[in-house]
């Protein structure tokens, strides 16, 4: 699968992160309040390794998008297809503890300076994070930004003008 003029988005991509975590600290802190009640330890743990492992891996894998990536418009791709596997979304995912070091100051370094503009856990995975790339119309030159759907289809109708462009 090719994909053309990727852009790093490290805005949006820090927002997604801000927002899964958030997500899962709050599980996190209510797992843990909790404990003392009627979850138990062992159980509280369990329950935030599930969570985790749902919220994270298992929704890319099924959608190409964690909850934080659906609220800013990106999505995850194989280099070879528009759907990952589960071992690539959980390849991805386990190494967050190393790539969120310093800030993500890990994850912005290897984003800015890798050609397609990938974390460590997507180069190891062999995946991409797509959506709002930014193209001009060819035909009335206006600025847009691309969709998802419009990356993996090489495609996008312009809302300005309502030409249909492919660009390869």
């Amino acid at each position: 699968m090719m994909i053309h003029n990727l852009q790093p988005k490290i805005f949006k991509r820090s927002l997604a992160y801000i927002i899964d975590y958030a997500v899962q600290f709050g599980y996190f802190f209510i797992s843990f309040r909790l404990e003392d009640t009627f979850i138990g330890e062992k159980l509280a743990v369990l329950s935030i390794f599930l969570f985790w492992l749902l919220m994270l891996p298992v929704l890319e894998y099924l959608t190409g998008q964690s909850v934080g990536k659906k609220l800013v418009g990106l999505r995850v791709v194989s280099i070879n297809s528009p759907r990952i596997s589960f071992g690539q979304a959980f390849k991805r995912r386990i190494l967050d503890p190393i790539e969120l070091w310093g800030y993500g100051l890990v994850a912005i370094i290897a984003i800015k300076l890798t050609p397609n503009h990938q974390r460590l856990g997507d180069m190891w995975a062999n995946t991409l994070v797509i959506g709002g790339e930014k193209v001009n119309c060819r035909k009335c030159f206006k600025s847009l930004y691309l969709e998802p759907d419009d990356v993996i289809k090489s495609e996008f109708i312009c809302p300005h003008c309502d030409k249909k462009n492919i660009f390869n």
